[in-house]
């Protein structure tokens, strides 16, 4: 392989793969994040599965809500609410999803750009009208 080949693949590289050192040569490589987050992750699955436990009336329907939103990548509120119709946004990052009915409600803070979903709060409907889900941390059940 000649130098001028070896550059030109390099300078290729560059743009996709990496960063060349000039005065060394070089190359710090990183992965291309569009291919290893490319579908949404739920954070705290313990969380969600110990609310699972705490009610299991509304078991499947988690379990189901899991499922779903981690075989999607979504870009933005308009793709997640075209999946979930009943989501609603709330400033500042919020998002809250109807479960098993409008029965329960689910908190979650929703960061588009890396494609993660932290769950925030679960429970029944008329304990979600006594909190400020902007404001709301993550709580663990109260089982």
């Amino acid at each position: 392989m000649t130098t001028a080949n070896h550059c030109i693949l390099l300078s290729e590289l560059q743009v996709t793969h990496g960063i060349i050192f000039p005065k060394t040569g070089h190359m710090l490589t990183f992965p291309k994040w569009e291919h290893i987050l490319s579908n949404m992750r739920v954070i705290a699955k313990k969380t969600i599965n110990a609310y699972r436990e705490c009610y299991p009336e509304a078991d499947g329907q988690l379990k189901a809500w899991v499922a779903l939103i981690e075989g999607q990548e979504i870009k933005n509120f308009p793709e997640l609410k075209y999946i979930f119709g009943s989501a609603d946004f709330v400033q500042p990052d919020r998002v809250i999803f109807n479960i098993k009915g409008n029965h329960f409600r689910l908190i979650t803070a929703v960061d588009f750009r890396n494609q993660i979903v932290f769950v925030k709060w679960f429970g029944r409907h008329k304990d979600y009208d006594k909190i400020n889900p902007s404001e709301v941390q993550h709580e663990y059940p109260p089982c």
